[in-house]
């Protein structure tokens, strides 16, 4: 890289002293995190040490040609400073080389350095081993990553704390924007977060889809439990045990194939309908039927066992109740024996609202009796 370029990289003019550089390295550095922008510090790197060589040379250029205070130094002088560097050497009889005085090459070196020395300026800076600032500067961004993602795990595990809550733990949806978020991706996969999570899921019940959902984001059932960190292990052993990792179960397409074949029904029995409508009101009391199992199933993915079934029976009970009014069932049953199955259904809904209405007062008496 020229110096031109390192210039234009690190903001500064050509020149420069060595501590304007310093400064605007350490600036840049700050900047530009190597982790999250390697391209643009090793870039950033090469221009300071283009730049810290070339001002070292521009030094002893300098101390070649003069200093304040100790004047021009000649031609004749500089010539005079070089006898050391261009003595002639002789062998001696062991091997040795020595020069005509009788020293050896190794003391002429010494001399050599120490009358360098001794020509530097007395505030004159020493050369540094550049190549560390490099590595020390990857370590300290590497220090400060891991800081990083440790806060954010105890941010995630503080969010899970709240949703693992008796308020919130029925939602599924909750969960679901939970393990979505962006500044938790990384997080969530750390050893110490499914630690913690395990142990937090020990103290509480979720429901199976919620524990089904966790299955699927860590992808447990493609996974080799030999092969797993210690976290990841024990939030495989806690689900394994609370929802069996590797059974099957139906989900949606338990709905969708009765869906299905309804459709299917609905088309070969078409031109049926409409010669014998009682065909017709039996196919609408299916699909009635596999709409309120949909439904009941959404309303559970957000809310409590007791809640999505007493939702249902109260469309199930009113529905009916219209049923009544419009003699719904009469082309089937005809209006008496159609007036009987409604009002039998609309009962049977209603007292499945009263008991699901006792037990979520029992589950509240039970909660409110742990809390004291």
């Amino acid at each position: 890289m020229d110096k031109l370029t390192a210039c234009r990289i690190l903001g500064l003019d050509e020149s420069a002293g060595r501590t304007e550089i310093r400064e605007a390295y350490a600036e840049l550095s700050k900047k530009y995190h190597p982790e999250e922008h390697p391209e643009e510090f090793q870039q950033i790197h090469e221009a300071y040490q283009t730049l810290i060589r070339s001002a070292g040379r521009g030094g002893n250029a300098a101390r070649g040609t003069g200093h304040m205070g100790r004047g021009a130094r000649s031609a004749e002088e500089d010539s005079a400073a070089r006898p050391v560097e261009e003595e002639t050497s002789v062998h001696s009889a062991d091997g040795a080389e020595e020069d005509g005085s009788g020293e050896t090459e190794r003391d002429v070196r010494t001399e050599r350095t120490a009358a360098q020395k001794q020509r530097e300026p007395a505030g004159a800076e020493q050369p540094e081993d550049d190549g560390l600032d490099f590595d020390s500067a990857v370590s300290a961004a590497q220090q400060r990553e891991q800081e990083q993602l440790h806060e954010t795990v105890l941010k995630a595990v503080a969010e899970m704390k709240i949703l693992l809550g008796p308020q919130y733990k029925y939602k599924l949806r909750l969960f679901r924007e939970f393990f979505k978020k962006e500044e938790y991706q990384t997080a969530l996969k750390t050893s110490e977060f499914m630690e913690a999570f395990a142990d937090e899921l020990k103290k509480t019940e979720l429901k199976g889809i919620i524990y089904d959902y966790i299955i699927d984001y860590y992808r447990l059932k493609s996974v080799d439990r030999r092969q797993i960190h210690k976290g990841a292990g024990m939030l495989y052993d806690l689900l394994d045990q609370r929802r069996g990792i590797m059974k099957k179960r139906l989900g949606a397409q338990a709905f969708a194939i009765p869906a299905g074949a309804a459709v299917a029904l609905r088309i070969v029995l078409r031109n049926a309908y409409r010669a014998n409508r009682a065909v017709g009101v039996l196919f609408w009391c299916a699909l009635a039927v596999i709409a309120l199992v949909w439904l009941g199933r959404k309303l559970y993915e957000n809310h409590s066992g007791i809640f999505a079934q007493f939702v249902t029976a109260l469309i199930l009970a009113v529905s009916q109740f219209f049923a009544v009014m419009f003699d719904f069932y009469a082309p089937a049953f005809g209006v008496d024996d159609g007036t009987m199955v409604a009002v039998t259904v609309m009962m049977l809904g209603v007292a499945w609202m009263i008991v699901l209405a006792v037990a979520a007062v029992v589950s509240k008496m039970k909660s409110v009796a742990k809390r004291k």
